[in-house]
């Protein structure tokens, strides 16, 4: 009901909408779920690269990319990727820079532990709405399966 309130509120919206951050185990599910949602898809596992990013697709899914070490991974600011802030900066897979247009929802899954840094602190927002005024949780439906 929680992830499905997202999809109903959030995933429609072309700008501003909360990002869905899933937090589990490995092998629970997390990415067939998230691929199974209606529409086209971008799909980053690890590693970044702007040549696959389609300002057309419906929504995003960013996988095993730990929290701590987005950017240092290569990847644009996360505040922007996943919050729907328009044109934001990146560089071109030849090393040149460009910009993406981000109006996509985005969804992020991790695995519990260090990959998910600090969004440790906080407990899923189904069960703290309100409660932490973090960035994050207020920006997010953060998930713990």
């Amino acid at each position: 009901q929680f992830v499905d309130r997202w999809i109903q509120e959030e995933l429609p919206r072309q700008s501003q909408a909360k990002c869905l951050i899933l937090i589990g185990p490995a092998s629970t599910g997390k990415t067939s779920f998230a691929k199974s949602i209606p529409g086209l898809n971008n799909y980053f596992s690890d590693v970044w690269s702007s040549d696959h990013f389609n300002p057309y697709a419906r929504y995003t899914i960013y996988e095993n990319v730990s929290w701590n070490n987005f950017e240092r991974r290569g990847y644009p600011d996360k505040k922007l990727l996943f919050t729907q802030s328009g044109l934001v900066d990146t560089v071109y897979n030849r090393g040149y820079p460009t910009k993406i247009n981000v109006c996509q929802p985005a969804i992020v899954l991790l695995n519990p532990g260090s990959s998910e840094g600090s969004l440790n602190r906080i407990t899923s927002t189904n069960e703290s709405q309100g409660i932490n005024d973090d960035f994050w949780s207020l920006h997010a439906y953060i998930y713990r399966l």
